[in-house]
Parts: structure tokens; sequence; C-alpha cells
């Protein structure tokens, strides 16, 4: 079975309330694939999600010890830690996930909004000029990423839509080809509104 679409299926598990079988999906992703980020990722924020934040933990440590360069990873982690009133680890978490994926412009804004909801201008200041510095040179490279984004996410949709057997589905497609609910607090899989917070799979 491929793991994204062990994935996939795990999200409409979700969808439907199944948690037990969609933590079995999950689970055989990560097994299939330690180092598929999204998986990882997907598999706390359903931890998550049915309030398990000390497993969802454990399980954002494993897939961080396993794909250390996935930033959508310490994105969500963060916002979890955020949303726990815990500031300082989820600025640790943010920082982390920028030092391993400095490109990944969701960890730049999930910071922000953060700061933003502290009122906490120094940082926003300092936040918008590292994000200036580091983004205003790559153009071209951010356009190619972009590009290769569009191919995952269609990839994607169309592995979905062969799972449910279906011409359309109500799903996002983060930019690394997962399946995001719309609407969660965190993101599995997120970039841009290509980045939803929701159990991406990215």
């Amino acid at each position: 079975e491929n793991v994204h679409l062990l994935q996939a299926w795990a999200v409409l598990e979700v969808r439907t309330g199944s948690y037990l079988k969609a933590k079995e999906l999950i689970e055989s992703a990560v097994e299939k694939d330690p180092s598929h980020g999204p998986s990882w990722t997907a598999y706390a924020v359903i931890e998550e999600r049915q309030n398990n934040i000390d497993r969802a933990r454990r399980i954002f440590e494993a897939g961080i010890k396993n794909a250390p360069y996935h930033g959508p990873l310490y994105r969500s982690y963060a916002e979890m830690e955020a949303g726990q009133g815990h500031y300082e680890q989820a600025r640790e978490l943010f920082e982390k996930g920028i030092d391993n994926d400095p490109f990944h412009a969701q960890l730049f804004h999930a910071y922000a909004e953060m700061e933003a909801r502290l009122v906490n201008m120094p940082a926003l200041q300092k936040l918008d000029a590292r994000a200036r510095e580091l983004f205003s040179e790559d153009v071209a490279v951010r356009q190619a990423q972009r590009i290769l984004a569009e191919k995952h996410r269609r990839w994607a949709q169309n592995s979905l839509q062969a799972i449910r057997g279906v011409g359309s589905t109500s799903y996002d497609f983060d930019t690394l080809g997962s399946v995001e609910l719309v609407g969660s607090t965190s993101s599995l899989l997120g970039d841009d509104q290509e980045d939803s917070h929701g159990l991406g799979m990215l």
C-alpha cells in the first residue's frame, strides 16, 4: 500500500469520525515510511483533536526525529503548544522549524500570528525583517517549488478520487500532495491557503 494513500484514507476516516480506523491507517503509514513527515503530522493532529495532548507531543517528537526537515511538523507542534498557552515552547519549535526548513513560509506566518495575538510588536518586526531577507532573494526557487507543489496537488487529488470512486471531493490538498481537512486548528500539510491548517497530510 502506498503511504500517501494510507494517509489520505486516514483523513477520510477522521472526517467520518472513525478515529480508531484512522489511527490504524496512519500507524501503518509511519511504519512503512518513518521518514514521511506528513504522516507523522497527521498522526499527531489526530491525537490532538481527541485532546490526547501528551500522546500528540510524543508523536510530534518522533516525527521530528525521523523527518527533521519537514517544516509542517514544527508548525503544527508549535501551534498546539501555543493553543495550550505554552508560548515559550511554541517559539522554540518555530525557531527550530525555521532552522531546519527555512523556506516553509507558513512557519513564519503561523509564528507571526501567534506573536500578533500576544501583541508582541518587537517580535513581529524581527520576523518580518527575517522573512523579507530570506524570501525576497529566492523568487526563482519559490516559483519552481510552486510548480512542483501543483503537480503534487493534482496527483493527490487523482489518488483520493480513485479511492473514493467519485469525481470530486470537498477536501483541499496542500502543497506536498497530502490531504487536509479545512478548518482544523493545526495542519498536517499546509502552505499559503495551500496550507489551510488542517489534518494536512503534507
